[in-house]
């Protein structure tokens, strides 16, 4: 007897399942608190190498943009990530999480560019970047789910 395989599928804080978009800012929040780990870990790790290893690690590496910066990254990304998941959950306690991606979308998309601009490339930001932008499109459409973009005034009402 075969069993047809079901998709689990999640149930959102108000008893119904979740969205596309919820779904998928779910799966790319798991992505970046992974993502996160990692920077925050190789950030800590090429520190430590470059105090610890008599040689000049920057002078070798001197085009990739290593080190406390990834770590800053990384730490963002992680709070990035840990409110995505709840703002999966329940998308009406996704403002912070909205706020925060947008900001932190700015922010990388002026990491990338300053880092170009002095001929470097940041790989941490380069990722960083991608996964923003995608979460930035999560979190508008998750946002949009409680109603937030239609019930501002309009100037014509009193």
């Amino acid at each position: 007897m075969a069993h047809a395989r079901q998709k689990k599928t999640h149930i959102s804080a108000d008893g119904t399942p979740y969205s596309v978009w919820q779904e998928r800012t779910r799966i790319f929040c798991l992505i970046i608190i992974v993502w996160a780990l990692i920077e925050i870990a190789f950030g800590m790790g090429f520190v430590t190498a470059v105090e610890l290893l008599p040689i000049q690690m920057p002078l070798i590496m001197s085009q990739f943009a290593l080190g406390p910066n990834t770590v800053v990254n990384g730490l963002f990304n992680l709070a990035v990530g840990i409110l995505g998941v709840r703002s999966a959950h329940n998308p009406y306690k996704s403002a912070m999480f909205f706020w925060l991606v947008l900001v932190n979308a700015l922010v990388m998309v002026w990491d990338f560019a300053s880092f170009m601009s002095l001929g470097k490339v940041s790989p941490s930001s380069v990722i960083s970047l991608m996964l923003v932008l995608f979460l930035a499109a999560c979190a508008w459409n998750v946002r949009g789910q409680t109603g937030y973009f239609d019930n501002h005034p309009i100037p014509e009402d009193e």
